[in-house]
């Protein structure tokens, strides 16, 4: 054996190049990856502050991710009520275009139930939208289709509601209740034709159907139907009926009809009402004639419950038959009796809330039934009923232009001139809507603007915590090298002295 060192040497010398090359290893990945440590272990001393920054800094962008998908909700919001806004006004301007012609031209009085239709076909198609999967006006049912009015086309609608004796609701109230009252709530139903009325067996069953509402009836043998509720004591329903209310034979009543025509005694002889039938007799043959079927005529001089406007259902020239709604007599009516008012809305009014940040949140409580768009869509309904020519038809009801116009402004603008045609309003407008969404956009913009700065400061301190100077990492990984590089080269020489070298 000839060498100087011996394995403790040797040994001694490859730990120290081992420990070097550690540490090249490890400046290796500080440059590639210019973090100081792949763990917290390596940051030790800072890995506490350092994770409530990162905790800090993720809290405040799952913050601004939110406000953004909401921001999208309010984006949408607002796209969808710039078309709302211009849905209505073009119905308002081709209303007013109307109401400043001749109100009775039958070619403008279809243009402008056209029009109506129409908007409510927009207006329902509007307050469906539907975005990421939620929609926007249902309230809390964000998967409910909230709109339906129901519609098909205009002729139907017509026959829904002609006008006269069923009427489209005049007050929000009535327009919106939505209940089903089946046997086990009312008890036995008695209808009463003479009256008019439907009385329940159980007190006060009515109580939630507003005056003005639209109900259905079903299940019934005679009285299936849909009637306008005039009157009700929570017990006793009254209906509005059109119908001839006493027989009798007279000589001083009048018929007016369309285009001014006037037939009295002397051309028409004595008139026969029969109450049962719905019909008005002349004693002069085709005496009648002028009057069309489907127009409206009215009667005077005759007995008080006969006296008003009727439509004509049929007409051989001598006999008139108007077009009649009223009950049967029905007592009791049947167990399988319901009576039923369907609202237009689906969804519900539950408010729901966002949260900005830990401290800061806002409600968000915008449905489809908004006075601003029931206001606007009541409207659009009052124009849109009755056939022309037909005692409910707009030409012979010019009061609801006035009546619409109103409801119009109050949905879009601030202020409305003018006294509510059908009592005090719910308050609420489209510039109103159009304000508060624009107010939660600028809220959320304005937090998400505060929260990105505060972000790339918690950036910038765990950057400093966590970053390496890469030029620094470097320098010392060059100096690292160099040092492995002497440890070898000094390893090699010693292992090759030899006692042989002294001699």
């Amino acid at each position: 054996m000839t060498r100087i060192a011996d394995l403790p040497a040797a040994n001694q010398l490859m730990s120290h190049v081992f420990r070097t090359q550690a540490r090249i290893n490890e400046l290796q990945v500080q440059v590639s990856s210019e973090q100081v440590s792949q763990d917290y272990a390596g940051i030790a001393r800072d890995s506490g502050r350092l994770v409530r920054l990162e905790n800090t800094r993720d809290l405040h962008q799952r913050f601004v991710a939110n406000n953004q998908t909401m921001d999208l909700r309010l984006q949408a919001t607002e796209t969808t009520l710039d078309s709302v806004r211009t849905t209505i006004e073009n119905f308002r301007f081709a209303l007013l275009d109307y109401a400043s012609g001749a109100t009775d031209d039958r070619g403008k009085v279809a243009a402008i139930q056209d029009a109506a239709f129409k908007g409510l076909i927009g207006l329902q198609g509007l307050l469906n939208t539907e975005v990421d999967g939620t929609y926007l006006f249902a309230g809390s049912r964000v998967t409910t289709r909230p709109v339906d009015f129901g519609l098909t086309d205009l002729a139907a609608f017509q026959a829904q509601f002609d006008g006269q004796a069923v009427t489209v609701p005049t007050t929000r109230e009535a327009h919106l209740t939505g209940l089903t009252l089946d046997h086990a709530v009312t008890g036995n139903l008695t209808f009463n034709e003479a009256a008019g009325t439907i009385a329940a067996a159980n007190s006060d069953v009515f109580a939630n159907i507003p005056v003005g509402a639209t109900i259905a009836v079903g299940g019934t043998a005679d009285n299936n139907g849909g009637f306008t509720v005039i009157g009700n004591d929570g017990t006793v329903l009254t209906i509005q009926s059109v119908r001839l209310g006493q027989d009798e034979t007279i000589d001083t009543a009048v018929l007016t009809g369309p285009g001014g025509i006037s037939l009295n005694h002397t051309g028409t002889g004595d008139l026969t009402f029969d109450a049962a039938n719905g019909t008005i007799t002349a004693d002069n043959p085709d005496s009648l004639a002028a009057i069309p079927v489907g127009s409206a005529f009215t009667v005077s001089g005759a007995d008080p419950a006969n006296n008003g406007t009727y439509t004509v259902a049929s007409n051989d020239g001598t006999t008139i038959t108007i077009a009649e709604t009223k009950l049967t007599d029905e007592t009791p009516g049947p167990n399988t009796a319901t009576i039923e008012l369907t609202s237009f809305f689906r969804g519900d009014t539950v408010a729901r809330g966002h949260r900005l940040d830990a401290e800061q949140s806002f409600t968000l409580d915008l449905t489809a039934i908004d006075p601003a768009f029931e206001k606007a869509i009541r409207a659009m309904k009052l124009i849109a009923q009755g056939a022309f020519g037909s005692a409910g038809g707009l030409d012979q009801n010019s009061e609801r232009i006035g009546q619409a116009v109103f409801l119009l402004n109050s949905a879009v603008d601030r202020t409305a001139d003018g006294t509510p045609p059908f009592g005090p309003e719910r308050e609420g407008n489209l510039a109103n809507v159009e304000m508060q969404v624009g107010l939660n956009r600028v809220l959320i913009d304005e937090t998400n603007e505060r929260f990105r700065k505060f972000i790339g400061f918690l950036d910038g301190r765990v950057a400093g915590i966590e970053n390496t100077d890469r030029t620094e990492a470097i320098t010392r990984l060059f100096d690292q090298t160099q040092a492995l590089e002497a440890s070898l080269t000094t390893m090699a020489r010693v292992r090759r002295l030899s006692l042989v070298n002294f001699l």
